[in-house]
């Protein structure tokens, strides 16, 4: 059985490169961010790819790895934001991206019953969840 490194390499010349070929975001209003994120759910809550699930595997017991994933969220976090309203912007588009990773850990590592749905009933449940987050500045804020 081959590793996922030398796919990520093959198809991306180096983990960074995979990394920045995933974080691109389109548009540039909150409307758009949040069609973004609802527009991959459904993706980003099934079965992850072989090399994604050995990423989010060793980001916890490899510091480079950890760093690379790092980067590669908070560039998220920061293209997310930058499409959002608000001084919470930042904030907020932190909270969808965590909360994604979160239940992706619970749901394919964890494999916690209570998310056993099928990818179309999660991504239906999480979409007001995630609309919530990005489009609502708390108050007094925005």
């Amino acid at each position: 059985m081959s590793t996922p490194l030398p796919l990520v390499l093959q198809h991306f010349g180096s983990k960074e490169n995979l990394f920045a070929a995933a974080v691109k975001l389109p548009g540039n209003s909150a409307d758009e961010a949040a069609a973004h994120l609802l527009e991959r759910p459904r993706p980003k809550l099934g079965d992850p790819p072989p090399e994604v699930k050995a990423l989010l595997r060793s980001m916890l017991t490899s510091p480079e790895t950890e760093e690379a994933v790092r980067t590669f969220l908070d560039e998220r976090i920061s293209n997310i934001a930058g499409t959002l309203p608000g001084p919470d912007a930042e904030f907020r588009a932190a909270l969808a991206v965590s909360g994604l990773l979160g239940v992706t850990i619970a749901r394919h590592f964890l494999r916690l019953d209570a998310l056993s749905q099928t990818d179309d009933e999660l991504a239906h449940l999480a979409g007001p969840w995630l609309t919530s987050i990005v489009q609502q500045p708390r108050e007094g804020t925005g």
